[in-house]
C-alpha cells in the first residue's frame, strides 16, 4: 500500500530530524566531523597494524561480502583508501536509469578522500576527535559491529526478516542517522546475516579503531618487479606510430588484467599483480592515471604512456583476471607485431564510432597476428565478459544457455589476405553499441545495429559458401587444437549460475545443449562489446542495447558449431535450440541468406549427429583439454560413484538444488577437498529480454559434479566426510520436496547461520590458495541461500 504524500514526508522529516540531533549530539561531544590523514610513515611500537593485523579479518569476514561493484552501499573494503572513502547511498547497478550515473571508481574517480566528500560518500570511520572515546562513537564500523555483538544471529536455521536478494533496497545510514537505523534493524549489524566476529577478531579491529585506524605504505616493488616494470614499459612506450598503435591494442585488451610476472620470484613467494594503466606522464615519473569510461575513449592529452602501477586492492575471484608478463610473452608480441613488416602512417583518432570499432582502429596491424594474439589468452579474453567491468557479468547473462562449451576456428583461416579484406570492408557494418557512448537511444539504435549486424552475415554466408561450400572441405581440422604450445585455451566451458557465470578450461560435463565456435571476429566483438565497451554506469539504452547485440553473437556462434553437421541435421536442432523463441528471433535465425550452405565434410552414422560431433570434437581435442575438472578422473571411487548418481538426474533433485554449491569433502587422513555442484537450469530459449522467466522449464534441470571450485558467488555449503559419501548420494536422489531439501541441510549443510560457519570459510579459502595460488582469491558470500 502506498503512504500518503503527506505522511511520507512526516516520516522523512522526523527521520531528518534525529539525524540532525545525533549530529549535534556528535558535535558537542567530538567535534566537527573533518576529513583527516590516515597514511603514516610508521607507527609507534604497540599499536595495531593494519597490514598484519587488520587487513586479514577484514578481508576473510568483511571483503567477502564488500567487494567490486557490488558491494553494498559501494563499501569497498578491499584496500584501506575504500574504507577512507566510506559508503554511499547511491546503487552502482541501476539498470532503469534513464541518464548515465556518474563513475564513482576507487583510485580512478576521485583520488582524495575529500573529493568522495564532495561527490556524498559518507565516513564510516570516524572524523571526529581522535580520543578513543571519540573514534569509537563517531566511528560506523564500530557501531555496526557493536550492534551485531548486542544482537547477534537468531537461533534457527532460517533467517526471518532479512533481505538477502541480490536487487534488494539497500539501507546505507550515515553515522547520524545511525540510531535510527539500529532502532528500525536492531539484527542488522556486519556482518549482515553472518556469525559475528570473534571477540579477538573484534578486539583487534576496535583497537585499531581507538588507535585513528592508521595504516602504513604498501611494500615497495623489489629490484626484479621493478626491472620489469621497467622493461615491459620500454616496450609499450616506443615513439613510432607502428609502435603506439601495438601498445595502444594491447592495453585496450588488458586494461582489467591483473599482470604478473612469473619470472621474478618475491620474498612471499605468492604473484604480486599489477594493472596497465593509461598516464599522462612517461616512464620513469609518478603516475597520473587517466580515468576514462571505457579504455579507448578520449584520454584529453596529446601522447598516451601505458603504465604498470602496483594493484592495490584484495584479489576478488569474481574480479581477478591474472594475465603473465615474461620473457615468452615479450618474445611473442615482437614477433606477432613488433618485428613484423607493416607500416603504420597515422594513428586513428577517439572519435567514438571509430574508436569502439576495433576492425576499423585497428586495420592497419595484420588480422592473423590480432587473432593469434586474442587465441594466446582465449580463456582471459572470454572471462573477461563474465567478470569483467561488471563483476558479475549480470547483463551478458541472460542471453547464455546454462552450460555450453566453446571452441576456435584455427589461426590459420584469419591470415589470409581473403579474411583479412573481408573484416575491411565489412568494418562500418560491424559497428558496436558502445559507438553511441553511455546515453543510449533504444529504439532507433537498436534498428540500427540490427540493420548492420544483418548485412554483416549475409556477407559473412556468401564468404563461407565461396571458401568452405565444397564437400569434405569442413573437417575438425578446421579449429584450433591448442598449436605446437598446446594450448589448454583451445576448448572451454561456461557455467552459467544464473546472474553470475564462471569460464573454465577443458569441456567439462556431459554433452551440452548447444556449443559455440568462434573465430577472430566473434572473439573481438564480444570484448568490445562486453568488456572494454560496456559501462555499468551507463543508461537502460546502453545496457538494453548491449543485451540485445550479445543475441546476435550468441546465435552467430551456434551457426559456426551447426556447419559441422550434417545439412539435413542443422534446422531441426536450432529448432529445439529456440523452441518458443518469438517470430522475430526464428526469422532471423533461419534466414537463407545468412546461412552457411556448405556440407560438413564430417561422417555421422546414428541418429544423433551432434552427440556424434561432441564424441569427435572431444577425441580431437584430448590432448590439450584441460581434465583437472573431469570427475570422472577423481581418484577417490565414491566421489565418482556421486556423479554416477547425480549425471541421470533430470527435473525432481536437480530443481531443488541451488545454481552453485560447494561441496567440502573431510577424509580420515589429510586435509579436506572441495567439490563443485552446478544445477544446469532448461531454458526452451534466450531470446527474451522481459519474459526469460517463461522459457525455464525447472522440470528438466541437471545436476553437473566437478572437481575443484567453479564459480566465484556460492549459493550454498555442503560438508561429508569421506564414509557419508554414498549416503548424501542417496539423499539427493531422494529428494521431491522443499522440505526433503531442507533435512539434507540440517544432516550435511554448512548454513550461514551456522556456529562453524567462519571456520568452514577459512577452509574453503584455505583449499583455493593451495589449489589455485595464481587464479585464487577471496569468494563472494553477497549470494548465499538462507533456506
Amino acid at each position: 500500500m502506498r503512504l500518503p504524500a503527506t505522511l511520507l514526508f512526516a516520516i522523512l522529516s522526523l527521520s531528518a530530524c534525529a539525524a540532525s540531533r545525533t549530529q549535534q549530539n556528535l558535535d558537542a561531544l567530538y567535534g566537527s566531523a573533518r576529513v583527516r590523514p590516515r597514511l603514516v610513515q610508521s607507527l609507534p611500537p604497540g599499536q595495531v597494524d593494519y597490514w598484519g593485523e587488520v587487513q586479514p579479518i577484514l578481508e576473510n569476514r568483511c571483503v567477502v561480502c564488500h567487494g567490486c561493484f557490488d558491494a553494498p552501499c559501494q563499501l569497498k573494503q578491499e584496500a584501506p583508501e575504500g574504507l577512507d572513502r566510506g559508503g554511499s547511498k547511491d546503487k552502482v547497478y541501476e539498470p532503469s536509469r534513464l541518464l548515465a550515473a556518474k563513475p564513482s571508481r576507487l583510485f580512478e574517480d576521485a583520488r582524495t578522500t575529500p573529493e568522495w566528500r564532495e561527490r556524498d560518500f559518507h565516513p564510516i570511520l570516524n572524523e571526529r576527535d581522535d580520543t578513543p572515546e571519540g573514534n569509537r562513537a563517531g566511528s560506523l564500523l564500530y557501531r555496526m559491529l557493536e550492534l551485531k555483538k548486542q544482537h547477534p544471529l537468531p537461533k534457527g536455521p532460517i533467517l526471518e526478516g532479512f533481505d538477502f536478494a541480490i536487487n534488494r533496497k539497500q539501507t546505507c545510514p550515515t553515522i547520524e542517522e545511525f540510531p535510527e537505523y539500529a532502532k528500525e534493524h536492531p539484527t542488522g549489524g556486519m556482518p549482515y546475516g553472518l556469525p559475528g566476529l570473534s571477540d579477538a577478531e573484534t578486539g583487534t579491529i576496535v583497537r585499531w579503531l581507538e588507535e585513528g585506524a592508521k595504516f602504513t605504505a604498501r611494500p615497495a616493488n623489489g629490484e626484479a618487479e621493478a626491472a620489469e616494470v621497467k622493461a615491459w614499459e620500454a616496450l609499450l612506450n616506443g615513439d613510432t606510430f607502428k609502435e603506439r598503435l601495438i601498445a595502444r591494442y594491447v592495453y585496450e585488451h588488458l586494461f582489467m588484467a591483473h599482470v604478473h610476472f612469473p619470472d621474478v620470484q618475491n620474498a612471499a613467494k605468492a604473484p604480486r599483480f599489477y594493472e596497465l594503466v593509461r598516464s599522462r606522464t612517461p616512464p620513469g615519473t609518478t603516475i597520473d592515471r587517466i580515468a576514462s569510461r571505457r579504455p579507448f575513449e578520449d584520454p584529453g592529452v596529446p601522447r598516451v604512456y601505458y603504465r604498470l602501477q602496483p594493484l592495490l586492492t584484495t584479489v576478488l575471484v569474481k574480479n581477478h583476471l591474472p594475465y603473465a608478463l615474461d620473457a615468452k610473452r615479450r618474445a611473442r608480441y615482437r614477433e606477432l607485431f613488433f618485428d613484423r613488416p607493416f607500416e603504420v602512417d597515422t594513428l586513428p583518432n577517439y572519435e567514438p564510432n571509430l574508436a569502439a570499432n576495433p576492425f576499423a582502429a585497428f586495420v592497419k596491424l595484420p588480422l592473423g597476428s590480432r587473432y593469434r594474439f586474442l587465441l594466446d589468452d582465449a580463456h582471459f579474453i572470454l572471462d573477461g565478459f563474465i567478470k569483467g567491468p561488471v563483476c558479475h557479468g549480470q547483463t551478458a547473462l541472460n542471453v547464455i544457455e546454462d552450460r555450453f562449451w566453446i571452441t576456435f576456428v584455427r589461426p590459420e583461416e584469419a591470415a589470409t589476405p581473403d579474411e583479412a579484406g573481408f573484416y575491411a570492408r565489412e568494418a562500418a557494418n560491424l559497428q558496436l553499441p558502445a559507438g553511441e557512448e553511455s546515453n543510449t537511444g533504444l529504439l532507433k539504435n537498436w534498428l540500427k545495429y540490427s540493420g548492420k549486424q544483418q548485412a554483416y552475415l549475409e556477407a559473412r554466408a556468401a564468404f563461407l559458401n565461396q571458401h568452405f561450400g565444397k564437400p569434405q572441405t569442413v573437417t575438425l581440422d578446421l579449429l584450433w587444437n591448442g598449436g605446437p604450445e598446446k594450448n589448454p585455451s583451445a576448448a572451454l566451458t561456461v557455467f552459467r549460475h544464473e546472474d553470475s557465470a564462471t569460464v573454465v578450461q577443458g569441456l567439462v560435463g556431459a554433452p551440452p545443449k548447444t556449443s559455440w565456435v568462434l573465430g577472430y571476429g566473434l572473439l573481438e566483438r564480444i570484448h568490445y562489446l562486453l568488456v572494454a565497451g560496456f559501462d555499468v554506469y551507463g543508461n537502460v539504452g546502453h545496457q538494453v542495447t548491449t543485451r540485445l547485440y550479445m543475441d546476435f553473437l550468441r546465435m552467430e556462434s551456434e551457426m559456426n558449431f551447426l556447419a559441422f553437421l550434417p545439412k539435413s541435421a542443422r534446422a531441426p536442432l536450432r529448432d529445439q535450440w529456440y523452441e518458443g523463441a518469438e517470430d522475430e528471433a526464428r526469422a532471423y535465425i533461419n534466414s537463407s541468406d545468412a546461412t552457411f550452405t556448405g556440407e560438413t565434410g564430417l561422417r555421422f552414422s546414428s541418429m544423433n549427429p551432434q552427440l556424434e560431433l561432441y564424441e569427435q570434437l572431444s577425441a580431437h581435442l584430448r590432448p590439450v583439454a584441460n581434465r583437472s575438472y573431469a570427475i570422472e578422473d577423481e581418484p577417490e571411487a565414491r566421489l565418482r560413484g556421486l556423479n554416477a548418481a547425480l549425471s541421470p538426474l533430470v527435473g525432481g533433485p536437480a530443481r531443488l538444488f541451488p545454481p552453485l554449491t560447494f561441496l567440502q569433502l573431510v577424509p580420515k587422513a589429510g586435509a579436506p577437498r572441495f567439490y563443485s555442484i552446478l544445477r544446469d537450469d532448461w531454458h526452451t530459449n534466450v531470446t527474451s529480454l522481459f519474459f526469460g522467466r517463461d522459457n525455464r522449464r525447472p522440470e528438466q534441470d541437471r545436476l553437473t559434479l566437478t572437481r575443484d571450485l567453479v564459480g566465484a558467488y556460492p549459493n550454498s555449503f555442503l560438508r561429508v566426510d569421506e564414509d557419508q559419501i554414498e549416503e548424501l548420494g542417496r539423499v539427493i536422489v531422494a529428494l521431491r520436496t522443499p522440505a526433503d531439501y531442507a533435512k539434507m541441510l540440517e544432516r550435511f549443510g554448512m548454513r550461514r547461520t551456522n556456529d562453524g560457519f567462519w571456520s568452514f570459510s577459512d577452509a574453503l579459502h584455505a583449499f583455493e590458495r593451495k589449489e589455485e595460488p595464481l587464479r585464487g582469491g577471496l569468494f563472494d558470500f553477497n549470494r548465499l541461500e538462507n533456506r
